[in-house]
């Protein structure tokens, strides 16, 4: 990956991995019948230490779908629906690669073949594709305008 797109691909790492954190949190924090705002402080350091230790994965997640999908539709990259293949495959990688971290490391509890609510591979899959797609195709858009 040239320069650019490394810059890519890491803003489209934390752009998953923390809006990943932010969504898991306000859906696991919605089900609270009541919240407590004296814990509220702990906020902004669960996200930042989660958002962090999320990253790797979602990297990963990115490397092993992402660019690869980016390159397989290169050539269609000024289409309309790149955005909603870009938003479906990384919901796919993502329940993939949590589906296999799950298993590799953690119970075995995560199902691939349901969605749930608060589906985790799901709120980090989709928004590293979606930032992946914009953020290459900010590029590109840039690369033709001589910047």
């Amino acid at each position: 990956m040239e320069k650019l797109s490394r810059r890519s691909f890491l803003a489209a790492s934390l752009i998953g991995a923390y809006s990943g954190i932010i969504m898991q949190c306000a859906l696991a924090w919605s089900d609270e019948p009541q919240f407590k705002w004296s814990e509220a402080w702990a906020i902004p350091l669960i996200v930042a230490v989660y958002g962090f230790l999320a990253l790797p994965f979602v990297s990963l997640g990115l490397l092993l779908f992402g660019v690869p999908a980016a390159r397989a539709l290169h050539a269609q990259r000024d289409q309309w629906w790149i955005g909603l293949v870009a938003g479906v495959v990384g919901a796919v990688a993502g329940k993939l690669v949590f589906y296999a971290i799950d298993h590799l490391l953690f119970f075995g509890y995560y199902r691939l073949w349901e969605v749930g609510r608060s589906d985790l591979g799901i709120l980090y899959g989709v928004p590293t594709g979606l930032s992946w797609w914009w953020l290459q195709r900010s590029r590109m858009t840039a690369l033709k305008g001589g910047n």
